[in-house]
């Protein structure tokens, strides 16, 4: 099965989101760290899908800034 880690600037707000979704069989499939360029790099290089959740992106404002750093991306 797939292993899904939650990235979020406050840890325990993914915690919360990831006892949510935890079964008895997925449980240790579901992971959790900060959003944050040093754990990302830890996860990205062996992703196969990253889902954007933020609301960057969602209206034109150039301004905006993605929330990672895009050559963490292969």
């Amino acid at each position: 099965g797939a292993t899904v880690t939650l990235a979020n600037r406050t840890v325990a707000r993914a915690e919360e989101v990831a006892q949510r979704l935890e079964t008895d069989e997925n449980a240790s499939r579901i992971s959790v760290i900060a959003l944050e360029t040093k754990a990302l790099q830890t996860v990205l290089p062996d992703a196969n899908l990253l889902i954007n959740t933020t609301s960057v992106g969602l209206k034109a404002a150039p301004t905006d800034a993605p929330p990672l750093d895009p050559t963490l991306l292969h």
